[in-house]
């Protein structure tokens, strides 16, 4: 039997090797593979295991959607700009927002800021980097099994060993 975790920084309120145990069932009944709209079925029911996991107060959901949709749609935004570079000027396009820290002295937040913004401030763009390591670190998780990919890993090995220094 499989064991089953949640990624770290998941935020679901259920029992992982439940939900896999439930899920991986759910895909053997079906032949294999699964959608999102079979586990939202089967969650419908109270005795799912999966049932805690949504929230099933439509008013509540609905808005928990719509914040979603916000927070996609400031993803997805993207930015052209003309850029100088060696005297010559070129048009690059930006995520228009990235998330970052924001804090007070009684309180910290995640906030979107214009990319072009938080990329000049010291304390964002450390924050921004770091991010990105840490995010690649995972692609390289990821597909670790994947040698045709070597290459890209040894890449950003050197990378972060030049951005420690």
């Amino acid at each position: 039997m499989a064991k089953y975790l949640w990624k770290p920084g998941a935020r679901i309120p259920i029992n992982a090797q439940g939900a896999g145990e439930r899920i991986d069932a759910l895909r053997h009944k079906r032949g294999g593979n699964i959608t999102p709209e079979h586990v939202v079925a089967d969650a419908k029911s109270p005795r799912s295991p999966l049932h805690s996991a949504f929230e099933w107060h439509n008013t509540r959901a609905a808005e928990q959607f719509r914040r979603w949709q916000a927070n996609h749609l400031l993803n997805c935004l993207m930015v052209i700009v003309k850029v100088s570079r060696d005297g010559e000027e070129q048009i690059k396009s930006y995520r228009a927002y990235v998330v970052v820290t924001e804090t007070d002295q009684d309180r910290s937040e995640q906030v979107f800021a214009y990319t072009l913004d938080a990329l000049k401030q010291p304390e964002y763009r450390r924050e921004i980097l770091e991010r990105a390591l840490r995010e690649h670190q995972a692609w390289e998780q990821r597909y670790h099994d994947l040698e045709e990919l070597a290459e890209i890993v040894v890449a950003a090995a050197r990378t972060r060993e030049r951005i420690k220094a």
